[in-house]
């Protein structure tokens, strides 16, 4: 009982959107060491196999996307596209959740764009 409460909850906190979708369009931000933690998110659902991975943005936000999703923009290596001149822009769909911030974004399309990553270690 106390197992199936603590996804109940993790499921309406961060999960249960609250507000009407927003469409984003940005480049990513390549950080090779993850070390963004949020205690109560991570821990309620987040570090579990159907949770997800950080998508960083230049402008420092920070959103939760799959791990299949998160493949797809790590399909290149950044390093390689910043010698190639190429960098990604995702474009992604993510709503508001009840636990604050937003939901699991889902992505749309990702695309090759001319620039330099941003590549942070």
């Amino acid at each position: 009982m106390l197992l199936l409460f603590y996804f109940v909850t993790g499921w309406i906190l961060y999960r249960m959107p609250v507000g009407r979708a927003e469409f984003i369009q940005s480049e990513v931000r390549y950080k090779f060491l993850d070390l963004h933690f949020d205690m109560p998110r991570d821990l309620l659902w987040e570090m579990w196999p159907w949770g997800g991975s950080n998508l960083y943005l230049p402008d420092g936000r920070v959103f939760k996307i799959s791990k299949r999703d998160q493949d797809m923009i790590w399909l290149e290596d950044p390093h390689l596209m910043a010698e190639q001149g190429r960098t990604k822009r995702v474009s992604f769909e993510v709503s508001p959740v009840l636990g604050g911030e937003y939901g699991l974004a889902k992505i749309v399309y990702i695309t090759s764009i001319p620039g330099q990553p941003d590549i942070d270690k």
